[in-house]
């Protein structure tokens, strides 16, 4: 195994990884490793200092730089070391002034940036707090050490420190340079290949953790972290330790079972990939020396939640035990083989890692001289999330590294306690199924009870009509309903409705019957709607627009017992008997029969094909309509217009909340619903109260001027789609004066059971959505797992809606019923239902409900679970661009990809570029398409089937031929680099089967042709001719800058 030691040597495999991070992040201190200990007791500080020098004496690897040596990485070992220990005195401060200032400080030269190239690669430094008090700092690169060899650092310290010859000390036979050329020739000799067929076959797949993140995850990592700690007490400590014990593994499995279904659990994944460190020193002589020897290992666990712990732990170290008999493979290798990881925004392969903690603490470097546990405050994150672990006397300490990019404390503290509860659960109950392992704090299940539910539900002995007849008996000559032609008071309509429920009656309607509305947008609309209340019926909305088959249809699905409406709607009524308008008797319904337990019926979309008939109460509606006008519109009468069909339950909410509280309506005329929505909100009428989507919302911005609706003091009301943060800036350009409300709600639970206000002055929300927010008065909004167990703060889970606004069921759709309404278990009353929404949603840290999409709309590129949410706020930054979506479809091949729409945009290739340098890669849409506008349904909605299809065969485009001299030799060197005959301006090197060693060797390449200094990150930066080139150009014109240098003083100076 030795072999001749020389002044250059070959870098390890492992060693090449760390120099192509520092290449591609000059400046990140994310592999420094901070190591510090303190020393209680007389301390001979000069006898420290000798020792630490004597220590980089015995170690090549302590003198070893890192630069390109004839195009290869190489480590370049120097004579001596080229560091000396700093001392720094604080014992001048008092105690706690001391403290503070070291923890300052030893944080402040942890973060330090190493230069590979020039070292020195250890930063050793000594504080003195007191006579008898020191702490010592080692700072080391990653690429010299690992957590093995902080033990021999240690073990070798305490040695030469104590020792009155030094020369009695066993020095190593070995140095690690040794070690690289000896692996690298055994690997050659067919143990590389052999396993890693067993990794090909491992991660055939794809995989990407997507744990719910609070900040979206960005283009390019910075590594900034932070560390949350808590410790297993001993009696769960000890009875972890057993159980591990039975099952033929030891506590840091167990504790990795315990962490990876936590993240099975807070991610929904049935599969979970964990990265586990490897001390990679089986060859006998490898103990003793220090050096990067460690490899990572992939352990891929799938988690069945109706097994137990115990099953899951046996898996685990099967697993673990796997790995480790191929774990002799560097893991650049394995990743280079598989083909993974050659973007720059996430670690390839696994994004959470669980590791021991290696720092030794609780013995003596010399008689009387004890070393203890000194935290070095941490500031990076090399991954997600690290765990920690470190098996102490008595006791477990956990330490979970968390990325800040993407995570707050509070959630890396909530993922933190879930391990340890998962843990106490597992001692107690090991076999008791996953599922239903509690993993949430008991302080979250107070707070996450308090949030489901909202306040208590209004009186509901007064249902709709009750309401509005109190208004009619109260103030008769109150304007009621405003259309084109008529002005209505309380009194007419009134009278009104009386004559259309004595039709009714005639024509054989009983209490409980269904009646078809289909009446133009008027006066006599709202009439028709309160006759068949005032005759005991529920009405079923239809929209004139709709052909008249699909209209028969529906009267013939509901059962109707009569249709009402204008004599051109007679058609839709083909056997059923059929109230004209115009012809109604002249009397009103002397004797009300009673009313209808159901107050509608609406019809929405379904799955199938066919769509469904919801039967909503009066109870339901009652308790929307009570909340809504105290919500909405508390200090003055509710004037509303109403835009939409009727058929949609938009309407409820504008139409009903005016006449319930004695406002009044404003319909506006069929066929130019938005010009008619622009002309009462400009005009003298200056509603208070306007119910519309976002995409409603997004026309009038196009429509009126901006500021032009700064007279308005309003309460805009949006929902039937997602609502935008940058929707939301836009909206206060046009109505700076007003409210927006996220209002959201099925029809299935009448129009809205949940909502987010945002007041002229709130902030707007920094996130990819506006929040939904909290549950109205008398209903519950529960998050759950597939298995309707409550999911833990900030993970997301189907939304289930409790209370009295939930619907009856679906018309005559009995198996439709059952599966989406379900018996509560969280309300005591008897038969109390849930609606299953299919609706993903989680709950923010303050309660709030963020919609993340439907749950049968989730979408995966390469493993990575996308936010299509995010992609599109993106997309609306853009210049031009007013509008956005994404959606995903398939290419040719059969791979889902994502396609953007971006209305208004005028460069629809440049906005996929904007989203390339600050999206992750899997979130660029692979093609962007520019609309003038967005199309809409009746219904105020995007029309999707209305965008046009995509074009895949954009994003592969066509070859283009190098046209310059030096994209030519670009072209070339590519070629050369890669094995190919012929790169175009437009190919990309990763593409064409590019990967960080062959980048190494182009960009010294190109290093050598073009005389200039050209980084590795511009190559992952611009990974095509036409970028590369640029980049080139750029950097000659950097290096051509002449020398700064002193200017003569032995005459005058320019000015």
């Amino acid at each position: 195994m030795p072999t001749n030691q020389v002044y250059v040597m070959p870098a390890s495999p492992a060693q090449l990884g760390l120099w192509l991070l520092g290449e591609l992040e000059p400046g990140s201190s994310a592999y420094n490793v901070p190591a510090a200990m303190r020393l209680t007791g007389p301390l001979d500080a000069n006898a420290l200092d000798t020792a630490l020098r004597l220590l980089g004496e015995r170690h090549e690897i302590l003198r070893t730089t890192f630069a390109l040596h004839d195009g290869e990485v190489s480590q370049l070992i120097h004579t001596e070391p080229a560091w000396r220990t700093e001392h720094i005195a604080l014992d001048h401060l008092t105690a706690a002034e001391a403290e503070t200032e070291l923890r300052a400080d030893t944080a402040r030269r942890a973060a330090v940036p190493f230069d590979l190239a020039t070292g020195p690669l250890l930063r050793p430094v000594l504080y003195r707090l007191a006579p008898q008090e020191h702490v010592l700092l080692l700072v080391m690169h990653h690429i010299v050490t690992d957590g093995w060899s902080m033990g021999v650092i240690l073990r070798e310290l305490a040695a030469l420190y104590a020792a009155e010859d030094v020369s009695a000390v066993p020095a190593p036979a070995l140095q690690y340079a040794d070690f690289a050329v000896w692996h690298r020739d055994w690997l050659a000799g067919g143990v590389a290949e052999r396993q890693l067929k067993y990794w090909r076959e491992e991660f055939a797949e794809d995989l990407f953790l997507d744990l719910p993140t609070d900040h979206p995850r960005p283009a390019v990592p910075t590594h900034r972290g932070d560390r949350v700690t808590a410790v297993l007490g001993e009696g769960v400590t000890e009875r972890l330790r057993a159980l591990a014990r039975s099952q033929g593994a030891g506590l840091f499995t167990a504790v990795q079972a315990a962490f990876t279904a936590t993240l099975g659990r807070h991610s929904g994944q049935s599969e979970v990939r964990v990265g586990v460190p490897a001390a990679n020193r089986a060859h006998p002589h490898t103990g003793d020396l220090i050096g990067f020897f460690a490899n990572t290992l992939v352990v891929r666990t799938e988690i069945d939640r109706c097994a137990g712990f115990r099953t899951l732990l046996g898996q685990v170290r099967e697993r673990l035990a796997t790995a480790l008999d191929h774990g002799d493979v560097p893991f650049r290798d394995i990743v280079q083989e598989l083909g993974r990881g050659q973007g720059r925004s996430g670690n390839p392969l696994f994004q959470a890692m669980v590791a021991e903690e290696n720092m030794p603490a609780g013995f003596d470097l010399a008689p009387g001289l004890s070393v203890g546990r000194f935290d070095v405050p941490n500031t990076t994150a090399k991954f997600d999330l690290t765990l920690f672990v470190g098996d102490t006397p008595g006791a477990t300490r956990l330490t979970l590294e968390y990325s800040t990019d993407l995570f707050t404390a509070e959630t890396a503290e909530r993922l933190l306690g879930a391990v340890l509860a998962l843990c106490r659960n597992a001692v107690e109950y090991p076999d008791r199924p996953l599922r239903s392992m509690n993993v949430i704090s008991v302080e979250d299940r107070v707070k996450v009870s308090g949030w489901s539910r909202g306040a208590s539900a209004a009186d509901g002995g007064t249902d709709a009509l009750a309401l509005f007849e109190a208004r009619a008996a109260g103030t008769p000559d109150a304007v009621a309903a405003v259309d084109a032609e008529t002005r209505v008071t309380y009194a007419e309509l009134d009278r009104w409705a009386g004559r259309v429920a004595a039709g009714l009656v005639d024509t054989g309607v009983v209490p409980g019957d269904v009646v078809g509305v289909l009446v133009p947008r008027s006066a006599e609309l709202v009439a028709v709607m309160l006759g068949v209340w005032k005759a005991g019926a529920a009405y079923l909305a239809l929209d004139a627009g709709q052909p008249v088959d699909r209209l028969a249809g529906l009267v013939r699905d509901a059962g109707a017992t009569a249709l009402v409406g204008t004599a051109a709607g007679q058609e839709a009524a083909g056997t059923t008997p059929f109230l004209d308008v115009s012809a109604l008797p002249s009397r009103a319904l002397a004797d009300a029969p009673g009313t209808s337990e159901i107050a509608y019926v609406l019809y929405t979309s379904g799955s199938t094909g066919r769509p469904k008939g919801v039967l909503v109460p009066h109870s339901g509606l009652a308790n929307y309509l009570h909340w809504a006008v105290d919500t909405y519109s508390p200090d003055a009468l509710p004037v509303a217009p109403v835009h939409s069909s009727v058929a949609f339950d938009l309407t409820v909410t504008s139409l009903w909340v005016p006449l319930v509280a004695g406002g009044s309506v404003h319909l506006v005329p069929e066929g130019t619903p938005l010009d008619g929505l622009v002309e009462v909100l400009t005009g003298p009428v200056r509603p208070n109260l306007v119910k519309l989507t976002p995409s409603h919302v997004q026309a009038l911005c196009r429509l009126i001027p901006e500021g032009g609706l700064a007279g308005l003091r309003a309460c805009f009301v949006v929902g039937g789609e997602a609502l935008s943060p940058v929707l939301v800036e836009r909206f206060r350009t046009l109505a700076p004066h007003s409210s927006l409300v996220n209002e959201y709600g099925p029809t299935e639970t009448v129009v809205g059971c949940s909502v987010h206000i945002l007041g002229p002055q709130d902030p707007v929300p920094n996130r990819p959505g506006v929040p939904i927010g909290r549950p109205i008065a008398g209903t519950g909004l529960y998050v759950l797992d597939e298995w309707m167990v409550p999911v833990p703060v900030g993970v997301p889970g189907e939304l289930y809606i409790g209370g009295s606004g939930v619907a009856w069921g679906y018309l005559g759709d009995g198996a439709r019923t059952a599966g989406s309404f379900v018996p509560d278990p969280f309300d005591g009353t008897p038969g109390a239902r849930l609606y299953r929404t299919g609706d993903l949603v989680r709950h923010l840290p303050d309660g709030e409900l963020e919609f993340l999409g439907r749950r049968d709309h989730q979408v995966k590129i390469r493993g990575h679970r996308i936010e299509l949410g995010e992609i599109e706020n993106a997309l609306r930054e853009q210049p031009g661009v007013t509008d956005a979506l994404v959606l995903a479809g398939t290419d040719p091949a059969g791979e889902t990809q994502l396609v953007g729409y971006a209305a208004g945009c005028d460069d629809a290739d440049a906005a996929r570029a904007a989203l390339a340098r600050t999206l992750p890669e899997a979130m660029v849409p692979a093609v962007v398409i520019a609309v003038p506008l967005m199309p809409l349904t009746p219904n105020g909605k995007i029309d999707r089937a209305a965008l046009p299809e995509p074009d895949f065969s954009r994003a592969q485009a066509p070859y283009r031929a190098p046209r310059t001299p030096e994209e030519r030799t670009v072209a070339g060197l590519f070629a050369e680099v890669l094995g190919v005959e012929r790169v175009g301006l437009n190919d990309d090197f990763f593409t064409l089967g590019g990967h960080s060693l062959l980048a190494t060797q182009l960009t010294a390449r190109i290093r050598d042709t073009f005389d200039v200094q050209l980084p590795l990150r511009e190559l992952f930066t611009h990974p095509d001719i036409t970028g590369l080139t640029h980049a080139i150009t750029s950097a000659r014109r950097l290096d051509a800058r002449p020398d700064l240098v002193p200017t003569h003083r032995d005459g005058p100076l320019p000015l």
